[in-house]
């Protein structure tokens, strides 16, 4: 399922809410399309109150890729907010179940640099995995969802410029918006292969672009409405039901 998304598809959840916080959520469904036939419904919920975030989303398969294919894939990631949209996790957690075969990694973060991945089955590190230690100042690819996916002041719309580490591979998140007017505001975005993975990884690609469009919430201020994607399968894009 391709980068963007594929990695998106690969950091998912059910909320678990950080105690103390406030029920105010953001939360939202989108279907997902493979080469225009409908392979996946991502649900996605958060809350970010008095300096915390928790944020969560479930991937399950569905339409034809779900008739033939349960796959399902659940992260979570919660930490310190600040009011500027920038965010140190502290804790990650992803599970993933294909076909009943359940996998879970759990990273937390000591003053926002990740210890390493707890696995469950464990397994043997990768030959390219990089030293977690090293990786201070990054961001979980959910904490990364978190920050594109939320409803947010016009301002920060498609304000992101972050790497991100997912326990073994180090990337870049990059937006910038394109086009903008009263109801709709377009980022082009950029999602990098840095370092960590493999030569065949890195012969599939390593700059694949997407482009978000958002438009007024009706609350004061923007949502994500669809995204359009580029995979190393083809084209895919996501629609806010």
């Amino acid at each position: 399922m391709g980068i963007f998304c594929r990695s998106m598809v690969a950091l998912i959840l059910t909320l678990t809410p950080v105690a103390g916080l406030a029920q105010d959520r953001d939360s939202a469904t989108f279907d997902i399309y493979f080469r225009g036939i409908k392979g996946a419904k991502l649900d996605f919920s958060a809350i970010e109150r008095n300096g915390r975030y928790s944020a969560a989303s479930l991937v399950r398969s569905s339409g034809v890729v779900g008739a033939f294919r349960t796959i399902t894939y659940e992260a979570k990631s919660q930490g310190r907010a600040r009011s500027n949209g920038r965010y140190t996790p502290s804790l990650y957690v992803e599970t993933r179940n294909n076909r009943g075969a359940i996998r879970t990694a759990r990273m937390p973060y000591r003053n926002g640099i990740p210890q390493g991945r707890e696995l469950d089955p464990p397994r043997p590190p990768r030959p390219n995995a990089l030293d977690p230690t090293t990786q201070g100042g990054t961001w979980d690819v959910m904490t990364a969802i978190f920050a594109v996916f939320r409803d947010k002041p016009v301002t920060q719309v498609c304000d992101v410029n972050q790497y991100l580490f997912d326990g073994r591979r180090r990337m870049r998140l990059s937006m910038q918006a394109t086009q903008s007017s009263a109801d709709k505001i377009t980022c082009s975005a950029t999602y990098e292969r840095i370092a960590g993975y493999s030569n065949s990884e890195l012969e599939d690609g390593t700059r694949f672009p997407f482009t978000m469009t958002y438009e007024p919430n009706g609350n004061g201020e923007w949502h994500v409405t669809r995204v359009d994607m580029s995979t190393i399968y083809g084209t895919g894009y996501m629609v806010r039901r």
